[in-house]
């Protein structure tokens, strides 16, 4: 039997008040985040979750049990919708309004490079950065810095043995032909460059005593070498019919046009140039030459003072070279340069390249009486004629010594 002034124990007034305290946390800590008046802790409900079931009294003014809230909801989705308000509250008062901004990062800056130009007392010549230390009065010669006059300075061609480039006097000691050039001691050398590359080539010599291409030979077996620097099949078969000049179909020519004739469809005939070749010719004092074999390019000597139009043995083409004596040095030296724009003599057979003043054998070349059939041994290197070229056998790579063959009568790697 119920007592009097007492509600009989009922779930849902339980679950209602548990609720209720829930939402009542809420509404203090979530919504706006404003602490109390009084500044002491928020007074909760003496609400034990889990606790057995108690009596407790709602308040006046409290809403019936079934309009409060939908029975469905529990404590625990009561508590972690709590917990996730207070977790965003926090967060977003975490960052204060007046937070400093962040430092900026400084960035690298490579530093401006200055050129400090050195004279050193110097009245001329060059200054270090591009230009110049001043300039001398005409007639007046720049030498090591300082204006002289052309009387005064002593050339430095005899004291230092100097065959070509400055004098040290506003001059030359002479020039260098090609294919050799002038060293920084004033001397004549042949600098050799392999032309593989520029000639497209991969196989074959190479023009400074070795072959182009990655194999031995230069193409990859069974491929052989053509006569154009390409691999082809051992089986080509070349075509000729009909031409006298141009490529054969398996990297032979079928002839060679002189200069200043071209191959065209086959034939040697004389091109946009006319007789001008790429060495060219003097007409006149106007240097006049064939560039690629279809534009004639000229150039008027009168322009440059003291200059004529001559051959260049550096260049082994004609150009507007200065005027003035020159004396050929060719001592000991049985070809290259003289000094003076032209060539020691005897000279190399057609091929064979000069190197120091002294004739070498390229394959390939004339044999020029100087290589017979019966060989010759040069640097462990047989060299031999036949049918009128030279031809080598490097008797290293065989682990041999190029030597007399007493059996065969001529020279062999043995």
């Amino acid at each position: 039997m119920a007592t009097t002034g007492s509600l009989p124990a009922m779930p849902s007034f339980r679950r209602f008040a548990r609720v209720l305290a829930l939402v009542s946390l809420v509404l203090a800590t979530g919504c706006g985040g404003t602490e109390p008046a009084t500044g002491g802790d928020v007074a909760l409900p003496d609400v034990a979750f889990g606790a057995p079931d108690a009596a407790v009294t709602p308040p006046a003014d409290a809403a019936p049990p079934g309009d409060a809230l939908p029975t469905d909801v529990s404590a625990t989705d009561a508590r972690a919708d709590t917990a996730e308000a207070g977790t965003i509250a926090d967060t977003a008062s975490d960052a204060p309004d007046n937070a400093p901004e962040p430092p900026e990062v400084a960035q690298d800056v490579p530093p401006e490079v200055i050129c400090t130009p050195s004279c050193d007392g110097a009245q001329c010549g060059p200054d270090g950065c591009g230009g110049t230390c001043g300039d001398c009065d005409p007639g007046k010669l720049c030498s090591q810095g300082t204006c002289i006059d052309p009387g005064q300075c002593t050339s430095t061609c005899e004291a230092e043995a100097r065959i070509c480039g400055p004098d040290g006097c506003g001059s030359i000691c002479g020039y260098c032909t090609y294919p050799e050039v002038c060293d920084p001691d004033g001397q004549c050398v042949e600098v050799c460059v392999p032309f593989c590359e520029a000639d497209n080539k991969h196989c074959g010599p190479d023009g400074c005593g070795g072959t182009c291409g990655d194999y031995d030979g230069g193409c990859q077996a069974p491929l052989l070498c053509g006569d154009d620097g390409q691999c082809y099949q051992p089986d080509c078969i070349a075509n000729c019919i009909g031409k006298l000049c141009g490529n054969d179909g398996c990297g032979g020519d079928c002839g060679l046009c002189a200069e200043p004739k071209i191959c065209q469809n086959g034939s040697c005939q004389l091109g946009p140039c006319g007789t001008v070749t790429s060495v060219g010719e003097c007409q006149a004092n106007v240097v006049v030459w064939c560039s690629e074999g279809v534009f004639l390019l000229e150039d008027d000597c009168d322009d440059y003072p003291e200059h004529a139009c001559k051959y260049d043995g550096f260049a082994n083409a004609y150009g507007c070279q200065p005027v003035g004596p020159c004396t050929p040095k060719c001592e000991d030296k049985e070809c290259g340069s003289d000094s003076c724009g032209g060539w020691c003599a005897p000279g190399c057979p057609a091929g064979w390249s000069c190197l120091g003043g002294a004739c070498a054998p390229e394959p390939g070349g004339d044999c020029g009486g100087e290589i017979t059939t019966l060989g010759e041994c040069i640097d462990n290197v047989l060299w031999f004629c036949s049918g009128g070229l030279l031809y080598f056998v490097e008797c290293d790579t065989f682990g041999q010594t190029c030597t007399w063959d007493n059996s065969q009568g001529k020279y062999g790697c043995l």
